[in-house]
């Protein structure tokens, strides 16, 4: 979206913050580590942030990052080169903005946002601030969308008229039905509860404590836009990037 610029900081290795440790903030969190013990990625991750206590102290295991509960003391933390952010949905546009405003690059779990002004705001503030932005797409890291690209642009499969795309999530236990975790649970003035529900909420409507919100967030408007933003984008960058960013 934007050019890249040098290291605010200058380090040699990346200092790579990351906001959100769900199942998608660990499994980049996890990866990272290894490449890097691998000396396949140049990157350290010294600063996380979370709202659930369980999933703070899984990322501090992981990578001893020091563990923040609001994003914007995370971003506080100057040593800081990039943010990668796996928030639920509704989080992302406030996250980005807040990070690239602070001189982050960033990285952001697909989709970019909840909603298409949010979107274009994001564009605007990386252009003004010059900041890198790249949105995840899973099915773009496949490399027989690269290969397809390779063979339609070398008129191997002739001309393409008609491209179409399927998506299914169907389990024994139903679309989006995460566990739900019995810690998330609000607890005795002595035994609080370890989810901050105010953070998780944030820019959404207010509710009552809800843990299928939590866990389960997909399958709430307030939260997500369901197939459209959870599975269509992945879909759709896939096509483009076979068709060479069109549609024929």
């Amino acid at each position: 979206m934007s050019q890249p610029t040098p290291s605010p900081a200058g380090h040699d290795r990346i200092q790579l913050g990351v906001i959100g440790c769900g199942a998608a903030g660990i499994q980049n969190i996890r990866k990272l580590v290894e490449m890097a013990e691998k000396k396949e990625e140049n990157v350290t991750i010294p600063a996380v942030c979370d709202i659930y206590e369980p999933r703070k102290d899984r990322a501090k295991q992981l990578c001893g990052a020091k563990v923040f509960d609001d994003h914007r003391k995370l971003l506080e933390v100057k040593e800081l080169d990039a943010i990668l952010i796996a928030t639920p949905n509704h989080w992302h546009a406030q996250m980005m903005l807040d990070a690239l405003e602070a001189g982050k690059d960033v990285y952001c779990e697909e989709p970019m946002t909840l909603y298409l002004d949010e979107a274009k705001a994001v564009h605007r503030m990386a252009i003004r601030t010059q900041r890198v932005v790249q949105v995840g797409s899973v099915a773009c890291s496949d490399e027989r969308w690269e290969r397809a690209r390779e063979l339609i642009q070398a008129g191997k499969l002739g001309k393409v008229v008609w491209s179409q795309m399927s998506v299914a999530c169907n389990s024994p236990q139903g679309v989006w039905n995460a566990p739900i975790e019995q810690e998330a649970y609000p607890g005795t003035p002595s035994s609080p509860g370890t989810l901050d529900w105010d953070r998780f909420l944030g820019p959404a409507p207010r509710c009552s404590f809800d843990p299928e919100r939590y866990f389960r967030f997909r399958k709430f408007w307030d939260y997500s836009g369901g197939p459209a933003t959870e599975l269509f984008p992945q879909a759709l960058h896939a096509l483009l990037k076979a068709l060479g960013e069109e549609f024929p």
